[in-house]
């Protein structure tokens, strides 16, 4: 039975630590599984009760492979367990266990969340290209951007996966409401002031509602924005349970600057709910234009208005698109069918 290490320090949550944490729980059936991760840290919290995982924890910074003495604990919690196979997140993790487990004879894969491209230059070259064995790209719209300045030995595309937990969810309560849904991390990446601005932009249509689920550093920006403007058709939800959050809305828009995966995008088709979202990073790869939902360039609020009020006054399109959109996340985005390539990857390396 190989023995693998999942790598993953980061502290708050996102999609790459629940792709982290969701595969490591689901390798564990198959394979003795370790994860590291650091203290504190919302992946820590979650894994503490996860008996079939071993929790190790090691603080990574970006300077830990300079750290003689770190580079030995690394050197022999790997020699001590056996390791054979080392999957990592970011490249502060890489850079710090990449000499120890090339000592080791190691396997390692490197997961690549987002699609801003890797420096060029000489040191990353050596990693990236001679030393890694392989790079796994959530999207094709990543694996562009890495070769930008990069040629990996191997790079293969991995789709995220998501649980089918979203497809039974509750219909929403029939009213005379019209609601359109925004649910994410509050921040400058996911851009809901936006959202927001489109809010502003229907004020006039008092039967359409507009929820901003989600919690974080924007939350204080938005709500005096919303009080600024006397926006009484929006609602902020905070922190809420996706299910609950989809079964409250008829339409999800997406208005972030960049997405690594989009993991909500594929929620909210499974969930059968119309996407509309601004075309950036690889959300043409998750949105089929004209149907599942609509992608719009360049922040245009207008076309974001026009295709809402498409969806508002032609309520049969919701079903239609919604359907579509949980048959293709079924068919692309299943969790189980993407572990299933991940585990060959692992057996195969």
């Amino acid at each position: 039975m190989r023995r693998i290490v999942f790598i993953n320090t980061i502290t708050s949550w996102g999609g790459g630590e629940k792709w982290f944490f969701e595969n490591a729980l689901r390798a564990s059936k198959d394979f003795y599984v370790f994860f590291v991760t650091r203290k504190k840290s919302e992946l820590s919290y979650k894994l503490q009760t996860k008996k079939e995982i071993k929790l190790v924890f090691f603080n990574i910074s970006n300077i830990s492979f300079l750290n003689l003495i770190f580079q030995l604990k690394i050197w022999f919690f790997l020699k001590r367990n056996n390791i054979d196979l080392i999957i990592v997140n970011s490249s502060k993790e890489l850079k710090s266990i990449i000499f120890p487990a090339k000592i080791l004879n190691i396997k390692i894969i490197y997961r690549r969340g987002s699609d801003i491209p890797i420096k060029k230059n000489f040191f990353n070259k050596i990693l990236y290209e001679k030393l890694v064995d392989l790079i796994i790209a959530n999207s094709y719209s990543t694996k562009k951007t890495i070769e930008k300045n990069i040629k990996p030995k191997q790079i293969i595309v991995l789709y995220n996966g998501v649980k089918d937990e979203f497809l039974n969810i509750p219909q929403k309560n029939k009213n005379n409401l019209f609601v359109v849904g925004n649910l994410g991390r509050l921040s400058y990446q996911k851009n809901q002031i936006f959202f927001l601005k489109i809010a502003k932009k229907m004020s006039s249509y008092k039967d359409i509602t507009f929820l901003l689920g989600g919690a974080g550093k924007e939350y204080n920006n938005l709500k005096k924005f919303i009080k600024n403007n006397n926006l009484t058709n929006v609602k902020m939800l905070g922190f809420i349970n996706p299910k609950k959050f989809f079964s409250m809305i008829d339409l999800f828009v997406l208005t972030s600057r960049w997405e690594g995966f989009g993991y909500v995008v594929v929620e909210a088709m499974l969930s059968s709910k119309p996407v509309i979202s601004i075309n950036v990073s690889n959300l043409s790869e998750l949105v089929e234009n004209n149907k599942t939902g609509f992608l719009i360039e360049n922040y245009n609020i207008d076309k974001f208005v026009e295709k809402i009020l498409f969806f508002y006054y032609n309520k049969d399109e919701i079903k239609k698109f919604g359907e579509y959109g949980r048959e293709i996340a079924l068919k692309k985005f299943n969790f189980e069918k993407q572990y299933q390539k991940l585990k060959q990857i692992f057996l195969e390396i």
